[in-house]
């Protein structure tokens, strides 16, 4: 501690030090030597608050940079998709073929390669795992949509309730899955799928439960949806937590990670904000717009979204230990595209999104230098 101090004290001596030449020379008749002590006593003050970080242990936030990708569409694809991308920096999504219809997708070190259907004409991947395990809702032949796992190049149908539909939204890496299932007359009901089958969780979720996302302690992120709108609670451990925002009614929890943060978006008195859970609510701001929201948070605590900027125009942003960062900043060849939105990030840091590239729509991966 006194060794800090001294060092303090030597920086703080420096500074007023300089004040002191900085008076003397506004009594002085030169305003060059003016000039000349002001940049002085700016490289003091600069250089002084660098060591007083450094010693300090704050590291200052690095602006990151990275590779851009497109990802391209499935032969007679029109527009992609991406959902998610993982650790291995694969890529799962849909591809449009046509009015109403996708085909599923992995994009895998430069190749694309369709996830095959459960028999019908529509496939959509929502969530691949580390281990290549891929997840997500596909029309059967007789037209019904069922909740999926595909590995391999296989696909297989997931187990049912008592009804006839059901969809697939996320996987950890212990191969649980979450989602939802119906039952008589078509209600919907969460459900958790393990290697030991299908578990209705209406009991702790209620019935109204949106199930969103599941991280690999098993916890759970989820919508309540009431009367007075949207709750957003973390089922974990057996106990419901609930994540606050601030007394707004409209908001949206879009993102877990395995440490239990949480990310999404809140309505302020007259804006809509995204935030980060982390045992509070934290308003993340915006790129000098009114409106943002975050989609995606990774377990280095990285956040990905959209933002309008303060020419009203919704750019892809990046949030890095609370600084948010424009990524179309951020990227190789800036004149060829232009980033709309980061949808998820992966805990490599990789991203997956959709913009325009050459004035055209189209998918990204960003893959960090």
């Amino acid at each position: 501690m006194a060794s800090h101090h001294k060092f303090g004290m030597v920086c703080y001596s420096r500074f007023f030090t300089s004040l002191g030449m900085l008076r003397n020379s506004f009594l002085s008749p030169s305003g060059q030597k003016t000039r000349v002590l002001l940049g002085a006593l700016s490289v003091t003050i600069g250089v002084s608050s660098l060591f007083l970080i450094s010693r300090a242990g704050i590291k200052p936030v690095i602006k990151p940079m990275y590779r851009i990708l497109e990802l391209g569409v499935l032969p007679g694809g029109e527009g992609n998709d991406p959902a998610q991308v993982n650790s291995l920096e694969q890529v799962v999504g849909a591809n449009n073929v046509g009015r109403d219809t996708n085909k599923g997708y992995l994009w895998d070190k430069g190749k694309l390669t369709q996830v095959a259907s459960l028999g019908g004409v529509n496939c959509d991947p929502n969530a691949i795992n580390d281990k290549g395990y891929i997840v997500g809702v596909s029309d059967t032949a007789k037209s019904a949509s069922r909740a999926f796992i595909a590995f391999n190049g296989k696909t297989t149908a997931l187990s049912l309730l008592s009804g006839k539909r059901s969809a697939a939204r996320d996987i950890n890496n212990r191969n649980e899955i979450i989602g939802w299932a119906d039952v008589e007359k078509y209600q919907r009901h969460p459900v958790l799928w393990d290697k030991k089958g299908i578990h209705d969780l209406t009991d702790v979720l209620t019935e109204k439960a949106e199930i969103q996302s599941i991280n690999d302690r098993g916890d759970i992120l989820a919508h309540l949806l009431t009367r007075k709108g949207i709750r957003n609670v973390l089922y974990s451990q057996g106990k419901i937590i609930e994540i606050p925002t601030l007394g707004r009614s409209h908001n949206r929890a879009n993102g877990l990670n395995n440490l239990g943060e949480v990310v999404g978006f809140i309505e302020t008195k007259s804006d809509i904000h995204a935030f980060l859970y982390q045992k509070k609510t934290i308003d993340l701001g915006t790129l000098g717009g009114d409106y943002s929201v975050a989609l995606s948070v990774n377990d280095r605590g990285e956040i990905v979204g959209r933002s309008s900027t303060k020419a009203d125009v919704v750019h892809a942003c990046l949030w890095v230990k609370g600084k948010i960062f424009d990524l179309n900043d951020l990227i190789q060849n800036k004149e060829e595209w232009f980033l709309e939105s980061a949808r998820h990030i992966g805990n490599s840091g990789a991203i997956v999104g959709d913009g325009k590239h050459n004035g055209k729509k189209a998918a990204y991966l960003l893959i960090p230098l």
